[in-house]
């Protein structure tokens, strides 16, 4: 049995998807609903169904509480909180977008850009975080070497020296000497008692 979608059959719940009623998303306009500014008090239409859980407000508060166009309020909220900072290099004071902490380097906005273009108009290899093919690196490997070489011999238990032949053969010759020695030990017997 196949479930559909589309068209107008018994399994789509008798509703018509191919066909889009005015109100819903694909038409042109939004439904309006009646609304009381919780500001102002003015009786207004907003686009979307008040629950009662948040305010609403007519089209004058909310411009006027910063609601305005998307890309403000988008842009707003997205802006970076800015630290004050003095340049390591230039010694300027600037705003930077992250907060200053010890070891990580402060570039006002010109040294960085300086910095930023340097690096990439810079034909030294030394400079990129790319290895350099050409430069001898037996030194290193030789070193990392040694101590992998190290490190296996911690971990290679030393190799043990196998008995001598003639130790072997002497305890071999007591334990003989000594099973020709003791008596052997015959077994006793015992007798189960009779019931009467």
């Amino acid at each position: 049995m196949t479930f559909s979608n589309r068209g107008n059959n018994n399994f789509s719940g008798g509703q018509n998807y191919t066909r889009r009623d005015f109100n819903d998303r694909g038409s042109d306009r939004p439904t309006m609903f009646d609304a009381v500014c919780a500001q102002c008090g003015v009786a207004c239409k907003v686009p979307f169904k008040p629950n009662g859980r948040k305010e609403v407000f007519c089209s004058k508060c909310f411009e006027n509480n910063g609601g305005g166009s998307r890309e403000t309020s988008f842009g707003e909220s997205r802006r970076p909180q800015m630290f004050r900072a003095t340049c390591d290099q230039c010694g300027q004071n600037c705003d930077v977008p992250f907060r200053p902490t010890n070891g990580k380097p402060v570039l006002c906005s010109k040294c960085f850009a300086d910095t930023k273009s340097h690096f990439s108009r810079s034909k030294d290899r030394e400079n990129t975080r790319y290895p350099v093919f050409g430069k001898d690196y037996s030194a290193e490997l030789e070193e990392i070497n040694t101590k992998l070489d190290r490190i296996l011999k911690l971990l290679v238990p030393t190799t043990t020296k196998e008995p001598s032949k003639e130790i072997t053969t002497k305890i071999l010759a007591e334990i003989e000497t000594n099973l020709e020695k003791t008596p052997a030990v015959a077994k006793i017997k015992h007798k189960k008692p009779v019931v009467k």
